[in-house]
């Protein structure tokens, strides 16, 4: 998941996509750093906090289309 960029391409800090996302502060930290997978509720969640469509956080999933 490209959570990182798409939070600083926003100009949000950690502190506020957790608070929008009504998530922890760690949990968001976890995630950006791999050592943890969301959950479909998270993902929703931190689509919520970040305005944007929950497909637009597994995007990096998808193949390219050739």
């Amino acid at each position: 998941m490209h959570l990182r960029q798409l939070r600083e391409a926003q100009g949000l800090t950690l502190e506020e996509l957790a608070d929008r996302s009504a998530m922890s502060f760690r949990g968001i930290v976890y995630i950006e750093h791999g050592r943890r997978n969301p959950g479909l509720i998270t993902i929703l969640n931190l689509a919520k906090g970040l305005q944007v469509a929950p497909s637009v956080l597994l995007s990096v999933f998808d193949d390219p289309v050739q």
